[in-house]
């Protein structure tokens, strides 16, 4: 059998297209690894500032009864922005003031007596204490004058008869008065029973709960009314409520005017703070398992500003990407949240800045 021999040139071009394939395949796979070379160390995804928005929610449902901002204006934390009239509540508060007052003047009419009963159980257990050493006082001198008597009436003693007489009439006289004195302690003794029995009875303890149920329906009432007065979460930008047209949300929209009537649990403004600490990068997975928490990063701005920040946290699960932060606004993608923290300086809200670690 005789081999022949190809010319190398006829074999080329026999496979000609095999080669051009492999290496358009060849070159293809050494572009991606070189981009992906040169985009892992510097990412090429945008960290945007948190917007942190405060809804100013209305308690419950009332009539606007004053607006003191407009949109874009400029307010502090806890100033005053709107007041929501409740129908009723404020005659409510009167009324239940009005009968907490009429209560508590009866308690303190029912603690003066109760002072009054303190007052008189004092006075009355002095004079039974002072009858009582007064009688056991003439019993002393009953003894007394019993042995008297008794040494009197010994029997060979030259004592005269009217001597005897006047000693005898002397007790008697003086055991007449024991008894009376027996029986005015004995009503002093009751007395001071009475008196303290009534001191200690203090305040009706029914009256002090109606007293205690008054001033809580107050305060809960007063609550409520204070609630109507609609004041700045944060210190920002006064801005409406966003209109909702074809299911979707649009930047317009218009604060209500005083007199609008407004359902309970429904923000009417929102107070979107002027400045941010935080901002917001999606990333592969890959790359974001090898961010930290506290990991150093910075943050390059538009304006060729260079800011250090740090890894706050990093979410567990992937979400999608915002359309504002999309490579491709064409097609969706998908990342994990991280969250950085600029390090002393303030971000504004919604700026969108490279990122690099």
């Amino acid at each position: 059998m005789v081999r022949r021999r190809v010319p190398l040139g006829r074999r080329i071009r026999a496979h000609l297209g095999t080669l051009v394939n492999t290496g358009l395949w060849c070159a293809a796979t050494a572009t991606c690894v070189v981009l992906y070379l040169l985009q892992a160390p510097t990412g090429g995804t945008l960290a945007v500032a948190v917007v942190k928005r405060h809804p100013v929610v209305v308690p419950e449902g009332g009539r606007m009864a004053t607006l003191q901002v407009e949109v874009g204006a400029v307010v502090e934390v806890g100033q005053e922005l709107a007041t929501i009239e409740v129908p009723g509540l404020a005659e409510q508060v009167r009324a239940a003031q009005a009968e907490l007052a009429a209560l508590e003047s009866t308690l303190l009419g029912d603690a003066e007596s109760t002072r009054r009963f303190a007052k008189d159980t004092s006075g009355a257990q002095a004079r039974w204490l002072a009858a009582r050493v007064a009688l056991e006082s003439q019993r002393a001198q009953l003894i007394a004058k019993e042995m008297e008597l008794a040494r009197l009436q010994l029997p060979g003693t030259a004592v005269a008869v009217l001597q005897v007489e006047q000693a005898r009439a002397s007790r008697d006289a003086l055991l007449v008065e024991i008894e009376a004195r027996a029986e005015e302690l004995t009503a002093l003794a009751a007395t001071y029973a009475d008196a303290r029995e009534r001191a200690g009875a203090g305040a009706d303890p029914a009256l002090e709960a109606q007293v205690q149920a008054a001033g809580a329906r107050v305060g809960a009432l007063q609550q409520r009314l204070d609630a109507g007065t609609l004041r700045a979460p944060a210190a920002g930008v006064v801005a409406a409520i966003p209109e909702v047209q074809d299911g979707a949300a649009t930047e317009g929209g218009h604060l209500p005017s005083p007199g609008t009537w407004l359902p309970g649990g429904v923000p009417v403004l929102l107070v979107v703070e002027a400045s941010a600490e935080e901002a917001v990068v999606y990333l592969p997975p890959a790359r974001a398992l090898a961010l930290a928490d506290g990991a150093a990063v910075t943050l390059s701005g538009a304006d060729g500003r260079s800011i250090s920040a740090r890894v706050v946290s990093v979410a567990a699960s992937v979400e999608a990407v915002p359309l504002r932060q999309l490579s491709d606004p064409s097609l969706p993608e998908w990342g994990v949240p991280v969250r950085l923290r600029a390090a002393g300086e303030a971000l504004k809200p919604g700026e969108a800045f490279a990122i690099t670690y």
